[in-house]
């Protein structure tokens, strides 16, 4: 929230302003940060809230702050008040003012979050390659292949079975290929 007030303070040349439970007043403006995901939309009732917040406390002007998008009816919304100014900043302005602030990462920090995100998902990978194709799993799918290749003789899911059958075959030709058996 401190970073918001900061932004809102710059964009609106804020000396003081009081903070109220939906957002920020200060010199004719109010200002109401939408707390949205970037995926998400402002709508028109959200923005009848904030006309209702103005009427409340006699202002005319809005400042709108959200990283999610605004959506077209909400656009036409605004445009159709009379007697009342919407600013809207969007997440492009934001993200502007962040990195004239010094509020976002060194792009070091961020290549670095970046390979260590990429080594994790390795290491993931490799685990469950290490755990699906171990050595000591060969037999127990070649067991597993036959027992189902048997089942499909005796029950009627035969279709059931022999897919199964022929899946435990291919795990077992992987497991062979990734770790063939150490021969003396």
């Amino acid at each position: 929230m401190k970073f918001y007030q900061e932004l809102i303070a710059y964009q609106l040349g804020w000396t003081e302003y009081t903070a109220k439970k939906e957002g920020l007043l200060g010199g004719g403006w109010y200002a109401h940060v939408f707390d949205r995901h970037p995926g998400s939309e402002i709508t028109e009732q959200d923005i009848l809230i904030c006309l209702r917040i103005l009427q409340r406390e006699n202002i005319s002007k809005c400042l709108c702050v959200s990283v999610a998008a605004f959506s077209e009816n909400a656009k036409i919304f605004i445009k159709n008040l009379d007697g009342y100014h919407f600013d809207l900043m969007d997440k492009n302005r934001i993200l502007q003012y962040a990195d004239n602030a010094g509020w976002l990462p060194e792009e070091e920090v961020i290549l670095a979050k970046i390979s260590d995100a990429i080594a994790q998902k390795k290491l993931t990978m490799d685990k469950i390659k290490t755990e699906i194709f171990g050595g000591s799993k060969f037999k127990s799918y070649i067991v597993t292949a036959v027992v189902m290749a048997g089942l499909s003789i005796l029950l009627k899911f035969q279709p059931f079975f022999m897919s199964m059958a022929a899946l435990c075959g291919i795990l077992a030709v992987m497991t062979y290929y990734y770790h063939p058996p150490k021969r003396a």
